[in-house]
């Protein structure tokens, strides 16, 4: 399914480059990133601006672009590369949490894995690929093929850390270090992920308390390594680098004027209301691009009406579905909206739907296509 998924994405990818977007030189955003990682000092470099971007992307990058040619086509590449790979690990995901039973409970659910029956056989090898493929034509995910940027690659690694934490129950011996590594370096290859760390930690705890006494301690050991791990990496990384290139005046002002967070004239409920706009234009109706930013134009015709009604029914679907199968997926959705709203109250993070934080609101739209598919075998017999 990962495999149909990645094929899916490449045929979205290149209906995005259809106009030749790869083609033209960087632009701002894109300079000043390039810039990041052509320098023998990035840190350095990254204090003249206003706008952090991960260090450990910043590494990950200079490593495979050290060799290649200074063409914007290569670099913009990549970056589609990263989201072609976040398909294929999102599709896995959906087909792995699709393919749970609801009737058990986890150990039970865990312990049949490996014999899945006749129903969860076969649906979510495509249910969930399809799922996936309708969130790589969004304009408001495709819109990030077109240029280079991190946000892909926050993507990947979103989607590694939380399959980790989907298959604990499953194959612990594989997804537990897994999910201890990508925790505890969290801070280094994520800025606006880290909003979905505390709700993967809650899964890690949950699952090790249902251990036995023994495994238990082990596992809370483990679990409480890898948070002493991310709390370094935060106070070496984030402290010192991160907070004082975020916390300039000039970036908390831009996300104030975009009415994308506290801090001016807008109020909670305004944002809130904003961002509902913004989650079904994401999805139904024009797109006005500013910035990487979408300022949602609510068309209120008799398609889009029905439309609306159709991805209303979506989420609601979605939601249920994936909440009677494995409830963290909803969970971390939901505390990272929270978190990101507490954030905007005490540091101007943006709350609304965002590139910086596209790494986890995919997931909300993943959820989404998942009920669409859902809804449309509802009155099948092999439902997914």
């Amino acid at each position: 399914m990962s495999v149909l998924a990645i094929a899916v994405a490449s045929v979205a990818v290149r209906q995005a480059n259809a106009g030749g977007s790869w083609g033209p030189p960087f632009f701002f955003d894109e300079v000043w990133r390039v810039d990041f990682i052509r320098s023998s000092h990035p840190i350095e470099r990254m204090y003249t601006h206003d706008t952090p971007v991960p260090l450990g992307w910043v590494v990950v990058m200079h490593a495979i672009t050290a060799l290649l040619p200074y063409k914007p086509v290569l670099f913009r590449v990549i970056s589609a590369g990263w989201f072609l790979l976040a398909a294929g690990v999102l599709a896995f995901l959906m087909a792995r949490i699709i393919g749970r039973d609801p009737a058990r409970t986890p150990v039970a659910d865990a312990a049949h894995a490996s014999h899945p029956g006749p129903r969860t056989h076969l649906i979510p090898l495509i249910a969930a690929p399809v799922a996936v493929g309708l969130v790589c034509f969004l304009p408001l995910v495709s819109h990030y093929f077109q240029y280079f940027n991190n946000y892909t690659f926050e993507i990947l690694y979103v989607a590694l850390a939380v399959l980790a934490a989907e298959e604990l129950d499953r194959t612990p011996r594989i997804a537990f270090p897994s999910l201890c590594v990508l925790v505890g370096l969290s801070p280094a290859f994520l800025i606006g992920g880290l909003f979905v760390v505390p709700a993967l930690v809650a899964c890690g705890i949950a699952w090790a308390w249902r251990s036995g006494q023994r495994l238990r301690t082990r596992r809370f050991v483990a679990l409480g390594s890898s948070g002493a791990v991310a709390t370094l990496v935060m106070a070496l990384v984030w402290l010192n680098v991160y907070r004082p290139v975020a916390g300039k005046p000039s970036i908390s002002q831009f996300w104030i004027e975009e009415r994308a967070a506290l801090g001016g004239d807008v109020s909670l409920t305004e944002l809130l209301g904003k961002t509902l706009k913004q989650l079904g234009s994401g999805m139904i109706g024009d797109r006005l691009y500013f910035v990487g930013s979408i300022n949602a134009v609510p068309q209120l015709g008799p398609v889009q009406l029905v439309a609306y009604g159709v991805l209303l029914m979506s989420v609601v679907v979605g939601a249920v579905s994936v909440w009677r199968r494995w409830p963290w997926l909803v969970a971390t959705v939901a505390s990272a909206w929270v978190l990101t709203a507490l954030a905007s109250t005490a540091a101007h993070w943006p709350m609304t739907i965002e590139r910086v934080n596209l790494c986890w609101q995919i997931l909300f739209y993943v959820i989404a296509a998942f009920g669409l598919v859902r809804a449309a075998c509802w009155a099948t017999s092999r439902r997914p």
